[in-house]
C-alpha cells in the first residue's frame, strides 16, 4: 500500500562503537524517530552500545552470552548458552482456543425482564479471525503465514506452565507461544527504572522474576536507552515454535524489539487508524472491532459489519506501514502505534518497553500531532483510574438514596430496610451488618420455601429485588461487609438447591437465572468484592469469583457475561460522567 508515513531505516556505519559516538546516536534516534513518534529498523542493534576492552562482560564470557550468538545460529545454540536456573524455570504459555461456542440453550429464564440493555453479542474466534485477516494489507501472497493461529488476547486463549527448555526445544511442534515472560521490571511507581550500563548489560541485583537469571546474559543498544534520558520499565522474552500471529493492538508505552532468530513481520499504523475499545475497558489496547457485534436483534447485521470493516480498511491501506526483522535486527515502535505481527516458526525476541520524558500532552501539542489520539486516550484512562474509585462510591450512595426514598410493597423489601439508618448530617446511610445478615438470609429462605404456592418466576423477582436493594446499603471497602455479601449469594444457593431437590441441573439453572438478573450496580459490587477479596495481602476464605461462576453450571458463560455487561454497563456511565461531562461539556 501507499504509506503516508515511511519506514525509517538506521544503520550504523561502523561494527564497534566508541564512547564518544553514544551522544551522536542518541541525537540521532532521538530527533528523527523517539520524539517525532515514528517507527524505525535497526540493522546489527547490538552494535549500538559501547565495546568493553574486556574479554568479559558481567561475569559472561562474551562467546558464551546467550543473546550474542551468530545470525545463523539455530534455536539449539541459543538453548545450550542459557543458563540452567532459567531453563528448568516454569513460564507462562499461551494456546489459542475458541471460546463462545457456549451456552445458547434457551432456558427457562428466557422471558424474564432485565433492566439492563442486552450485551451486544461477542464475535465467535472464527469471525474475529475473518475480520482480523481481511484487515491485514499484507497481500495474500506475500503473507508470511499460511495456518498459523492468531493470539486475540485472554479470552481466546488458554494458559499453563512448562519449563522453559522444552518449550525452546527444537522438537517442539506445539501451536503454543510465550508471550511477554518478565526477565526484568520495575514497579508502576518506580520512576527511575532498569539500568542499561554503557556495555549494554543489565544490573543483577534487580528484584528477581521468572527469568531475571537471563538478563545477565542480554545485550542490549545501550546507545539508544541511555539510562539518563529514558526510563526502561521492563525486559520480556517472546518464543513461538511454530507459525502464529498476534492481533491489531496498541502498547502504552515506547517498545523497542529486537530479534534473537527468525523473523517478524509487522504492520504498523499511527495512533486513531483504527477505533479502540473504550478506555474503562480490561481490552482499551485492541479494536473496537473485534470485541463485539451490534446488536443480535439487529436486522443488518452483515451490514453493519460490512461498513465498519470497509472504514477500518480505507484508514490502514492509507497509512500502514510493513517491515519484516530478522535474527539481529530490532524495530522501534512508538506507544499508541497500532501493530500486528506475525511470526516465523522458531521465533525467538526480546523487547524492552520504556518511556521518555517528551510523551506528554502537551508535547505532542507541538510534535507530530498523529500522536495526539494516543494522548488524549491516555491521558483520559489514567484520570478515569484515579477517579474510578470514588465515583463507585459515589454512585451507591445515590443508588442507595434512590431505594430508601421509594415507597416499596414489597414485604422482604421493607425487612432489608430496618437494617438500614440515615445520617443526617452527612446524607450517609449506615447498615447494621449483623442484623442485614440475618434479615437476608431469612427473607431468602422464606421466598424459596418449597410450601410456597409463588412460581418460580415469582420467587426469582422477589430474590432479585432482595439482592438488588440490599447489596448498595453494604461498604464494601470493610473486609467484614465484603465476607458477608459472598456469604449470602452462597447460602442463597443452598436454599435453591433444597428448593429443587438437589437436582443439579435445575439448581444450577435457577442460581444462573437470579445471576442474570442482578442490577449492573450489583454486577460491579460482585465483581469489585472479588477483585479486593482475591488482592487481600492477608488471603480470603470467602467464596472466589470461580466458585460462584461454577454454581451456575453449563450456564456459567452466560451468567459470567452478564456479570461483566454490567460491570461495562457502569464503567461506560461513570466514564461518561469523568470524561464527558466533567471535563470537556462541563455539565
Amino acid at each position: 500500500p501507499t504509506a503516508s508515513y515511511e519506514i525509517g531505516h538506521y544503520d550504523h556505519e561502523n561494527k564497534v562503537l566508541v564512547a564518544d559516538k553514544q551522544e551522536a546516536v542518541w541525537a540521532k534516534f532521538s530527533s528523527d524517530y523517539l520524539y517525532n513518534s515514528i517507527p524505525c529498523k535497526i540493522r546489527e542493534y547490538q552494535n549500538f552500545r559501547r565495546r568493553l576492552p574486556s574479554s568479559e562482560i558481567s561475569g559472561f564470557k562474551r562467546n558464551e552470552t546467550w543473546s550474542t550468538c551468530p545470525t545463523n545460529c539455530s534455536i539449539d545454540d541459543i538453548r545450550r548458552r542459557m543458563p540452567q536456573g532459567a531453563l528448568q524455570a516454569m513460564v507462562t504459555v499461551q494456546q489459542c482456543y475458541c471460546p463462545y461456542d457456549d451456552d445458547n440453550t434457551q432456558t427457562c429464564d428466557s422471558d424474564l425482564s432485565t433492566n439492563m440493555k442486552p450485551p451486544n453479542r461477542k464475535r465467535s474466534y472464527t469471525e474475529m479471525m475473518q475480520i482480523a485477516n481481511s484487515l491485514s494489507v499484507i497481500g495474500t501472497n506475500a503473507r508470511l503465514q499460511s495456518s498459523g493461529p492468531t493470539f486475540f488476547g485472554q479470552e481466546h486463549q488458554q494458559t499453563t506452565e512448562m519449563k522453559l527448555g522444552d518449550v525452546l526445544d527444537a522438537n517442539c511442534t506445539e501451536s503454543l507461544c510465550i508471550a511477554q515472560e518478565t526477565i526484568l521490571s520495575v514497579s508502576s511507581g518506580d520512576k527511575t527504572g532498569i539500568t542499561c550500563h554503557t556495555d549494554g548489560t543489565l544490573p543483577a541485583n534487580t528484584p528477581p522474576t521468572t527469568l531475571s537469571s537471563l538478563a545477565p546474559g542480554l545485550i542490549l543498544p545501550s546507545h539508544l536507552l541511555p539510562h539518563k534520558r529514558i526510563t526502561l520499565k521492563e525486559v520480556n522474552l517472546w518464543f513461538a515454535p511454530q507459525l502464529s500471529n498476534t492481533n491489531y493492538h496498541y502498547d502504552a508505552n515506547d517498545n523497542l524489539l529486537m530479534m534473537l532468530h527468525g523473523t517478524k513481520t509487522v504492520e504498523m499504523s499511527p495512533p486513531g487508524t483504527i477505533q479502540a475499545n473504550g478506555i474503562h475497558s480490561d481490552r482499551a489496547n485492541h479494536p473496537a472491532l473485534l470485541s463485539s457485534t451490534s446488536d443480535d436483534n439487529h436486522n443488518n447485521r452483515t451490514e453493519w459489519n460490512r461498513i465498519k470493516v470497509r472504514d477500518t480498511q480505507r484508514a490502514l491501506n492509507s497509512s500502514t506501514m510493513v517491515v519484516s526483522i530478522s535474527a539481529g535486527e530490532a524495530l522501534f515502535i512508538p506507544e499508541g502505534w497500532w501493530h500486528r505481527v506475525e511470526s516465523s516458526s522458531q521465533c525467538l525476541a526480546v523487547n524492552v518497553w520504556f518511556d521518555h520524558l517528551s510523551t506528554g500532552a502537551s508535547y505532542s501539542c507541538h510534535h507530530g500531532s498523529h500522536t495526539l489520539p494516543h494522548a488524549i486516550r491516555e491521558l483520559s484512562r489514567r484520570y478515569f483510574q484515579e477517579q474510578f474509585l470514588g465515583e463507585v462510591e459515589r454512585l451507591m450512595k445515590l443508588a442507595a438514596g434512590d431505594v430508601w426514598t421509594t415507597t416499596h410493597s414489597d414485604r422482604s423489601v421493607k425487612k432489608v430496610l430496618e437494617c438500614v439508618t440515615v445520617q443526617p448530617e452527612n446524607d450517609t446511610f449506615s447498615l447494621n451488618l449483623e442484623r442485614a445478615e440475618q434479615i437476608i438470609h431469612q427473607e431468602c429462605q422464606f421466598i424459596l420455601r418449597p410450601t410456597s404456592h409463588c412460581g418460580l418466576h415469582n420467587k426469582l423477582s422477589k430474590l432479585v429485588r432482595v439482592f438488588n436493594t440490599g447489596l448498595v446499603f453494604f461498604d464494601i471497602m470493610q473486609k467484614t461487609h465484603r465476607l458477608v455479601v459472598l456469604k449470602l449469594f452462597q447460602q442463597c444457593f443452598e436454599d435453591i438447591r433444597k428448593l429443587c431437590c438437589l437436582d443439579i441441573h435445575r439448581e444450577t439453572t435457577v442460581f444462573s437465572m437470579l445471576v442474570k438478573r442482578l442490577s449492573p450496580i450489583c454486577c460491579l459490587i460482585l465483581t469489585r468484592v472479588w477483585e479486593m477479596e482475591e488482592n487481600d495481602p492477608l488471603g480470603s476464605d470467602a467464596v472466589s469469583h470461580l466458585d460462584f461462576i461454577t454454581n451456575c453450571g453449563p450456564h456459567a458463560n452466560s451468567a459470567r457475561q452478564h456479570l461483566e455487561a454490567g460491570v461495562d454497563t457502569m464503567k461506560e456511565t461513570i466514564c461518561k460522567q469523568l470524561i464527558v461531562n466533567d471535563l470537556i461539556l462541563g455539565k
